[in-house]
């Protein structure tokens, strides 16, 4: 890879750059399989939250001596915390801005309760206690999920149960995808966290069992996508469905080729898969 080019994707996943778009290209494919409009200020609203997530808790991360290692992202959110700070609270004055001019009370107090969680999450991730349910990659792809698919809730509106079926199929399928996302980095990065001293899912479960479980997932996507073509045959759903499930795959496969964490483009490719989403709109 040209050094200008690694230098590039190096850059756009040190930001999380390409996890905002992820998260964007989500919203957007769950607006193209419901066929609703959603308004242009719900993805900025969720692209800044995004990076406001991911930043605090980077800022958090480089606290930890043991994670700033030379050139890592862990050393640019030390060198330049103060830098990050200023960013963070324009982004935190955007999003304010955007949700007094543009959301209703009832969708404010709704996103607060969304907000609380996140912030919750920020506070607590690092000393919650040993359960399956509070592990930091469960709780990742259970808020990823809600704040991808809180816009469209907000604007999908009908009144039969099977419309909302559908929904919630969707965003089981979302949910899914971002499962085998995190348990793929953990499985890669198990052994270097294991070394560093940090919680991960496969020192509780195991690598064999988070495998079974990701197989399991992948068994689960297909039977979704299998309803959708049998039940409620919509191409835009089936497209996205199927999307979603070669994401999946796309994340099941990483810890094949990526035995440990030695080169970040595992996770480029891992977070990057989800940009594949954007193709609902072809």
């Amino acid at each position: 890879m040209p050094k200008s080019l690694f230098q590039l994707f190096f850059s756009i996943h040190q930001l999380s750059i390409d996890v905002a778009l992820g998260a964007a290209a989500v919203l957007f494919g769950l607006s193209t399989a419901l066929r609703i409009h959603i308004p242009w200020y719900f993805y900025v609203l969720l692209i800044n939250g995004t990076f406001l997530i991911y930043w605090v808790d980077h800022i958090q991360d480089s606290k930890q001596t043991v994670l700033v290692q030379a050139g890592s992202r862990h050393a640019i959110f030390k060198v330049y915390r103060r830098v990050f700070y200023i960013a963070i609270a324009c982004l935190v004055l955007g999003n304010a801005l955007l949700v007094y001019l543009f959301l209703s009370i009832q969708n404010i107090l709704l996103g607060s309760v969304l907000l609380l969680v996140l912030l919750a999450y920020l506070r607590f991730h690092r000393t919650l206690k040993r359960i399956i349910a509070l592990e930091k990659e469960i709780l990742i792809a259970f808020l990823y999920t809600c704040s991808t698919g809180f816009a469209a809730c907000i604007v999908f509106t009908s009144s039969f149960v099977s419309d909302w079926l559908v929904f919630a199929f969707l965003l089981l399928s979302v949910f899914c995808s971002c499962i085998q996302n995190v348990f793929s980095l953990a499985r890669i990065e198990s052994q270097q966290d294991a070394q560093w001293g940090i919680r991960n899912i496969s020192h509780l479960l195991g690598a064999t069992r988070i495998k079974v479980l990701q197989e399991l997932l992948l068994c689960l996507q297909a039977l979704i996508c299998i309803t959708f073509l049998v039940l409620f045959p919509h191409l835009s759903l089936l497209v996205f469905s199927l999307l979603l499930l070669m994401v999946a795959t796309i994340n099941y496969a990483l810890p094949y080729f990526y035995v440990q964490a030695i080169h970040p483009s595992y996770r480029w490719l891992g977070d990057g898969a989800f940009l594949l989403l954007f193709l609902c709109g072809l």
